[in-house]
């Protein structure tokens, strides 16, 4: 709960409240009355799920630990070579036949 002290002017009381930084429901009161209530709600940009460019992201979180998933590949299919690595016993067993 926070105090705020009106303004008087012009037979009116005005209050300015920016303490407003998360969203959800604001009450004035006067001691136990209700004077008003009003909604503050989040900034739209915050809900913005359009894609974001690598190379923003990249800018955004750093270079690090960043794993593009192609359209051609599947999420299970990425998240197993990330955890073990590609397999290259095929490979392998292929050169081996050539020598």
């Amino acid at each position: 709960m926070t105090k705020v002290n009106p303004q008087v002017g012009e037979g009116n009381y005005k209050i300015n409240f920016g303490g407003t930084d998360i969203a959800g429901i604001y009450s004035l009161f006067a001691g136990d009355r209700l004077l008003a209530q009003w909604a503050v709600n989040p900034d739209p940009s915050e809900s913005d799920i359009s894609p974001i460019d690598s190379e923003n992201l990249k800018k955004t979180i750093g270079d690090g630990n960043i794993i593009s998933i192609r359209k051609e590949e599947t999420l299970a299919t990425v998240v197993t070579t990330s955890r073990y690595g590609r397999e290259l016993w095929k490979y392998l067993i292929g050169a081996s036949c050539c020598f």
